[in-house]
């Protein structure tokens, strides 16, 4: 759809939601490693097998967006990550995240929108099966 329609759609009351997944709410710890071999816990927002949101404070979410560099590079960088899904055995995930997205929500709160990249078709697999157990944002 282009940036057009979507106006006129939306003008004509007809809203659409761009998301391919539903997403869900789940405040789950993830451990973050950034390029300066650092690493931080932040957690979940919502989370959905496309991507999830980060929540960091904001010494974290600078060094994430490599904001403290001289010179921070022009694209959003990629990021490490891991996160333990509540299973029986526990499930770890670890793979890389694409930073979509970032926005402040108080003085020392951010939200970061990312989005999987290089996960295993069984990593998705254990995703998709812990996300069956949780119930859809409206």
């Amino acid at each position: 759809m282009t940036p057009k329609m979507a106006s006129s759609n939306a003008r004509n009351g007809q809203l659409r939601d761009a998301r391919c997944y539903p997403r869900y709410r789940a405040r789950l710890p993830i451990t973050i490693f950034m390029a300066d071999g650092e690493t931080a816990i932040v957690y979940s927002g919502l989370i959905s097998m496309r991507g999830m949101e980060l929540n960091c404070d904001k010494k974290t979410t600078i060094k994430v967006l490599c904001k403290d560099l001289p010179t921070p590079p022009k694209a959003p960088p990629s990021i490490n990550f891991s996160i333990e899904l509540p299973a029986e055995p526990p499930v770890t995930i670890s793979g890389k995240l694409k930073l979509l997205n970032s926005r402040r929500i108080a003085e020392s709160h951010y939200v970061l929108g990312a989005e999987y990249q290089h996960l295993s078709k069984t990593e998705l697999d254990q995703l998709a099966s812990f996300l069956e157990e949780c119930t859809p944002v409206p």
